[in-house]
């Protein structure tokens, strides 16, 4: 959906209601709605932590896209301050982490070149913990291991 100026929403055009229909139809007779969110990953215990998910029809579309809308470093900041779980001790940046969009009438699942070890296993998580039977992966620096955003960094260059 895009956005006007009168009423905030237009319809769809005839592709974009395609492209949703098609993106759905798997999950016609089920009950369980598919997730958006973010993860870590946690490769010596095979399994998610630190799931952070919405059905995804919780979150409204911007631009043809639906993001869950807390960060990884946020996440990991509150969790390493409450001090509780030894996953959180470390940098946030240098374990293997992604976030599930709905974009343009499909999922996408945001990770870095560590999914090319452990690709089978994070695609049969990810069908378990976010309900997703139809995905694909795209691959960015900012998932990588040791990169992220950082202000202290953005700060430097001043």
């Amino acid at each position: 959906m895009t956005v006007n100026r009168q009423n905030g929403i237009t319809p769809t055009t005839k592709e974009e209601h395609k492209g949703i229909i098609e993106a759905m139809r798997p999950y016609l007779n089920t009950e369980e709605k598919p997730q958006i969110g973010i993860f870590w990953y946690d490769a010596a215990e095979n399994d998610f932590f630190g799931v952070n998910s919405l059905d995804y029809d919780q979150i409204q579309d911007i631009n043809n896209r639906r993001t869950y809308p807390k960060l990884h470093k946020t996440i990991w900041q509150k969790q390493r301050y409450r001090g509780k779980d030894k996953h959180y001790f470390g940098d946030y940046t240098m374990v293997p982490r992604g976030r599930v969009n709905y974009e343009n009438g499909e999922f996408v699942v945001y990770v870095g070149s560590w999914i090319d070890e452990y690709n089978e296993s994070v695609t049969e998580l990810l069908k378990n913990y976010f309900n997703l039977k139809q995905f694909r992966f795209k691959k960015d620096i900012h998932w990588d291991l040791g990169h992220g955003w950082s202000e202290e960094d953005v700060f430097d260059d001043l």
